[in-house]
Formats: C-alpha cells, sequence, structure tokens
C-alpha cells in the first residue's frame, strides 16, 4: 500500500502529506460549520503530521467550539486516537496579540497571583487535578449499574421495613 501511495504521489511518503495546509484548514473549517468534530479532528492530524501550524483566527475559532462541544471532541479523541498537537498550537505572531491564542497571559495580575500563590509542591493540592473531570463517585461499579436508583429503592424497602 505504501509502495502505491509512492507510486501515485511521487516524493510523499503517506497520503497526508500530498495534502497542502490549504486543504487540511479547509476541512477544519467545513467540520466547524457542519458541525462534524470527526472532519476537525482528520484536519487537525493532517495539519500536525505535516508541521502546519493553524493561523491564529482559525485557532481562536477552534477554541471557541471546542468550549461548547467539548463532550462530543472527547468522544471523537476516543474513537480517532491521540493527536500531537504540540506545534499546531504554538504562536503564530510575535506583535501585540501573540498572548491572544492562549488561555492564559503571563501579564495577567490574576495569573500571577495563582501561580505565586500555588507553585510551592506543598501547595499542589489547591490546583484542580487533570483527571477531575474523570472522577466517579461509585467507581467502575457506578459505571455499570445505576447506584442513585439503587440507592433510592433500598431507601423505600427501609421505609416499609
Amino acid at each position: 500500500m505504501r509502495d502505491a501511495f509512492r507510486e501515485e504521489f511521487g516524493q510523499f511518503a503517506s497520503p497526508a502529506a500530498a495534502f497542502p495546509a490549504f486543504y487540511a484548514q479547509d476541512l477544519i473549517v467545513f467540520g466547524l460549520e457542519n458541525d462534524i468534530v470527526e472532519a476537525v479532528r482528520l484536519g487537525e492530524k493532517v495539519m500536525s503530521e505535516n508541521g502546519y501550524v493553524l493561523p491564529l483566527n482559525l485557532q481562536k475559532a477552534l477554541k471557541e467550539y471546542l468550549v461548547v462541544n467539548a463532550e462530543k471532541y472527547q468522544r471523537a479523541v476516543k474513537k480517532t486516537g491521540p493527536i500531537d498537537n504540540s506545534t499546531l498550537y504554538r504562536k503564530v505572531k510575535q506583535g501585540s496579540d501573540a498572548g491572544a491564542a492562549g488561555i492564559m497571559s503571563a501579564d495577567d495580575p490574576y495569573w500571577q497571583r495563582m501561580l505565586d500563590e500555588n507553585s510551592r509542591r506543598t501547595q499542589h493540592w489547591r490546583v484542580p487535578s487533570h483527571l477531575a473531570w474523570d472522577h466517579k463517585p461509585d467507581g467502575l461499579v457506578g459505571e455499570v449499574l445505576d447506584m442513585k436508583k439503587m440507592r433510592d429503592n433500598l431507601a423505600k424497602m427501609h421505609k416499609y421495613l
């Protein structure tokens, strides 16, 4: 299969490398406009495999989309697997709006105060865990059984005993 792609696309080793950044960006925009998360993920994958950087306006639009559709994006991540986005979202401009693409700005006094107060190792318990969204109060049993319904039924049974 790889030899067929090399023969078809010439110097490109993978089919993703044959597409310029424009087509990958167009795929991301199509996914954003039509609410198709898989198209967004595919566009990100093509961009990251080829070492492209998303333009600043597309980075902002994608982050705004992900704020609203985070749950669908997480389901798509489980289906499609991880993508190396480290170079995809790096800063494009070095001017006055260089920090606009990030979530936090180092010049913001709120973040400076928060980092000063919580930067010591003994204060790390105050910072939310990156696994907090994955917390299940009833553990693995809560994934299989509806524990709330069982507790309600048990309370009704104790009422009659």
